[in-house]
């Protein structure tokens, strides 16, 4: 994951969104490791 973030970044992205069902604890703490934040969903 970090290496698919660094490479849009490298490459001008100017943010990436991720999408993990909000039960899925692991993820959305690796994810938060990584650096991402958590943002209100828009339907």
């Amino acid at each position: 994951m970090r290496r698919l973030a660094e490479h849009f970044l490298a490459r001008g992205a100017s943010h990436l969104d991720l999408s993990v069902l909000h039960d899925n604890v692991p993820a959305i703490r690796l994810y938060e490791k990584l650096g991402f934040k958590r943002v209100p969903f828009l339907p």
